[in-house]
């Protein structure tokens, strides 16, 4: 009888140390697998954010040759005093990107004043990004101008749009990228900025 008690209480303990052993293990498995889920939902982003950024590169590339395209060699002064500042036009970023009324005088015509041109550039362009990117648009400076005809003319064209992934500080603003002081309000969460530097 005692040895049959005795048998009794030792399968019991390997019973019990069994159950914990595949609860321990049970626990650890779901820890990785929810690792596994993070990592996942990281590179995810990461990858959503990085095609983004390309976007937005081939976006400033896109407007830098509109510009070129738009100056007559034999009157470069008149592009600066009267094509330039349309095309430098810095427009505050919100997050709110209203749809663009595309100007349509220079559709369909071979004749169109560089004016017009500008301003059908800048139109068009900012509603390619605001469908490419997540409330996309531009902001556009003129960092130099020569003051002669062979002067270099520099233009800072900044794409920016908005990301609901990104990480933020307390205030939902976002930390670590820089945008240029005054292009976005303060009240504007999480706004993306990429800067394409272009020499005219």
């Amino acid at each position: 009888m005692r040895r049959s008690h005795s048998m009794k209480s030792v399968k019991s303990a390997q019973a019990g140390s069994t159950l914990i052993e595949v609860l321990v293990a049970a626990l650890i498995l779901s820890i990785g697998i929810m690792a596994l889920v993070g990592v996942q939902g990281t590179s995810s982003q990461m990858a959503k954010m990085a095609q983004q950024r390309g976007d937005a590169s081939r976006l400033a590339q896109d407007y830098a040759d509109r510009v070129r395209a738009n100056i007559d060699p034999n009157n470069r002064q008149q592009f600066i005093q009267q094509v330039l500042p349309i095309y430098a036009t810095p427009v505050a970023y919100n997050g709110n990107v209203a749809a663009q009324n595309i100007p349509q005088g220079c559709i369909g015509t071979t004749t169109c004043a560089p004016q017009d041109v500008a301003r059908l550039d800048l139109a068009e362009m900012r509603e390619q990004a605001r469908l490419l990117l997540p409330n996309g648009a531009f902001y556009v400076t003129q960092a130099a101008a020569g003051a002669g005809a062979t002067a270099p003319i520099v233009l800072d064209v900044w794409i920016i749009w908005q990301t609901a992934s990104t990480k933020s500080d307390d205030n939902g603003t976002l930390t670590g990228l820089a945008c240029p002081a005054g292009a976005v309000s303060a009240n504007t969460k999480n706004a993306q900025c990429l800067l394409t530097r272009v020499m005219l």
